[in-house]
């Protein structure tokens, strides 16, 4: 976590607490909007499409699928580094990665969807203020 106690910009916002939070999202994983996982039948994950941001960088990603693996908890995550979903059953998040679902399945069906997106919107982002050099 990026933390500052000032921030002197001529004519500009000063408030400590404003950057922080500008400095944090820029380096933070979240989902925007969308991503949302639905059931695709037999062992296939349906991932909405939607906006993520990855170590700071805007990534707009298409709908897809995922395939899970049977008869175990699976962990789907959108990795930036390959553009695609990354689908795991020890839970090991590639770097950068914005989590979006824990899918529990079991004779051959998805038996449960967690969501596990952290969701930021726009109204609570601090990149609705944009920087100015």
């Amino acid at each position: 976590m990026t933390t500052v106690s000032s921030f002197p910009i001529s004519g500009g916002n000063n408030n400590a607490a404003l950057w922080n939070s500008t400095l944090n999202e820029i380096s933070s994983n979240f989902t925007a909007s969308g991503l949302v996982a639905s059931n695709g039948g037999a062992l296939v994950l349906n991932i909405a499409s939607g906006v993520a941001h990855c170590g700071g960088v805007r990534k707009v990603i298409d709908a897809s699928t995922a395939n899970m693996t049977n008869n175990t908890t699976n962990y789907v995550r959108f990795d930036p580094a390959t553009d695609d979903y990354h689908v795991d059953t020890d839970d090991t998040a590639p770097t950068n990665s914005v989590v979006i679902a824990r899918v529990v399945t079991s004779g051959g069906t998805i038996s449960s969807i967690t969501d596990m997106r952290v969701m930021v919107h726009a109204s609570q982002r601090s990149s609705n203020r944009y920087f100015k050099w």
